[in-house]
């Protein structure tokens, strides 16, 4: 491919890419910004150049300022940065958009400008949202890249090629790829030379999805100017990489002549929404498992004591003792099932939500329950605490003792052990929960998955307040589980009941 054409192409790609493409130098001028950025700053791209943000848009320019000054002071990536905002493009309507931002150095190593690159991600968020609430992180996440550029065609060059982001441009009617950037070669392992190659694209979806994406790609490049969508594509070593497509389409006459597009690597995230599905998933039977355990106990056990009491209150009234001593012998029996129901009835509701949290606090109720359990299962729990703070946010406390709850069954369940310990600690910076028995112990690389003892919904519990935990066990070496949550994570959190 020539020069010129070369160059030609990088800029088709770069100025009609419906993603945006901006640099800025040392002051936060704009340098450079591409059409689809300046639409949205309700400008043209020419007004831009020699404004700093503040200047163009100042409801994002408090957010982003700081960020690129430290990108420019200390070379750092900004890899995920989001900002909420109106702009002259959404007025009165918030959007959320992408940025990813890189220091663009001299040849001495000396940072002279800022590079980015900006996605509106309003709608795939929302959708995402919707799925899994708690990985907005991970859906958030846009690509930021900074290079120095003028308007020249070899520094918008040097901007697409220095992202992780494959620019590329094909035939549409033969989908020949016409331009790719070096990245795809970290992208798929191929070396950019096969990229051209007759029917390569096609060839390097997976088998899975090449009808989908091929019938796709047709119909969207005959309806719409621009489109984007998500598939397999498989590398040499039969890797899966997950990618999205960002196109646009140009048109001779109506009918499709070119597509301009970038290919993002969202692997990661794929990986994340399968892992978190799974969880979910998950976390679904446990929460099943516990419902029929509770059944099975209402069933069982206090449905069957209920009848008895309910025959014994009935022969007592068909057939009445004679004598006062016999009456009130019976009446202390009834009595005494009634109240070892009443227990029962307490500590079934203690465990679906110990109320004493919230009127007691966490110490306190952890006490109850260490002193209930262990005289209930002959298991001498030693519980100390020191330094914890006054007051603890709800979900933090309902956390922490959830898992001394689901630890401590399980010590009198499965570890044979006697004696087992719970100590609740606080410094400045988190709150540390630790359980150790002297059990049987298990391989804990072995039960990552476990139907049994509880430690998904343990670190999901976790997860959602910041914290961690780690399982140490060996077989005959009984069991430590060590929970750390920050001190922070209890500060202003929604006392929601579980």
């Amino acid at each position: 491919m020539k020069n010129d054409s070369y160059e030609t192409s990088l800029e088709q790609v770069c100025r009609t890419a419906p993603i945006g493409l901006c640099l800025f130098d040392t002051e936060l001028r704009y340098r450079y910004v591409n059409e689809w950025l300046a639409s949205i700053n309700g400008l043209s791209a020419e007004a831009h150049i020699g404004r700093t943000l503040r200047e163009v848009d100042s409801h994002v320019s408090a957010e982003l300022e700081s960020t690129l000054r430290r990108v420019l002071n200390s070379g750092a990536h900004v890899l995920d940065g989001t900002v909420e905002a109106e702009t002259p493009a959404t007025s009165n309507q918030k959007r959320i958009f992408q940025f990813c931002c890189r220091a663009v150095k001299s040849d001495k190593g000396a940072a002279v400008g800022v590079s980015c690159v900006v996605q509106d991600i309003t709608e795939r968020k929302r959708v995402e949202d919707e799925l899994v609430d708690a990985n907005r992180n991970l859906e958030d996440r846009v690509h930021a890249r900074t290079l120095e550029l003028a308007k020249s065609e070899g520094e918008m060059r040097h901007l697409l090629e220095s992202t992780e982001v494959v620019p590329w441009e094909a035939d549409a009617k033969t989908w020949q790829f016409t331009y790719v950037g070096p990245q795809a070669v970290k992208l798929l392992g191929y070396p950019v030379d096969r990229w051209y190659e007759k029917n390569f694209w096609r060839d390097c979806i997976h088998p899975e999805d090449r009808e989908f994406a091929l019938d796709y790609c047709v119909r969207s490049s005959q309806q719409f100017e621009e489109f984007d969508f998500e598939y397999r594509m498989v590398r040499p070593d039969g890797r899966v990489v997950w990618v999205h497509d960002v196109v646009s389409v140009s048109s001779i006459g109506g009918i499709p002549s070119t597509l301009n597009g970038f290919l993002i690597d969202i692997t990661e995230r794929k990986l994340a929404q399968d892992a978190m599905q799974a969880m979910s998933g998950r976390l679904i039977e446990i929460q099943e498992n516990e419902r029929s355990r509770i059944a099975r106990e209402l069933h069982d056990d206090l449905s069957q004591r209920l009848a008895l009491l309910a025959i014994e209150l009935e022969r007592t009234s068909q057939n009445p003792p004679e004598s006062a001593k016999e009456i009130s012998l019976r009446m202390q029996r009834l009595l005494v099932v009634a109240s070892e129901l009443s227990t029962s009835v307490h500590n079934l509701s203690h465990e679906l939500h110990p109320a004493s949290l919230e009127q007691l606090g966490l110490i306190v109720s952890v006490q109850n329950y260490c002193d209930t359990l262990g005289e209930h299962h002959d298991l001498e729990i030693e519980f100390v605490h020191r330094d914890v703070p006054d007051v603890v946010a709800g979900d933090v406390s309902i956390c922490l003792y959830r898992i001394v709850q689901e630890s401590l069954r399980n010590v009198a369940k499965h570890s044979g052990a006697r004696k087992a310990q719970v100590a609740l600690t606080g410094n400045r910076n988190t709150i540390r929960l630790c359980i150790a028995d002297e059990g049987v112990g298990f391989e804990a690389s072995s039960i990552q998955h476990s139907q049994g003892l509880g430690l998904v919904s343990m670190r999901e519990r976790l997860r959602l307040i910041g914290g961690e935990m780690s399982v140490e066990s060996k077989p005959s070496c009984g069991t430590v589980i060590d929970v750390c949550v920050p001190l922070s994570s209890t500060i202003g959190l929604d006392q929601r009941s579980t």
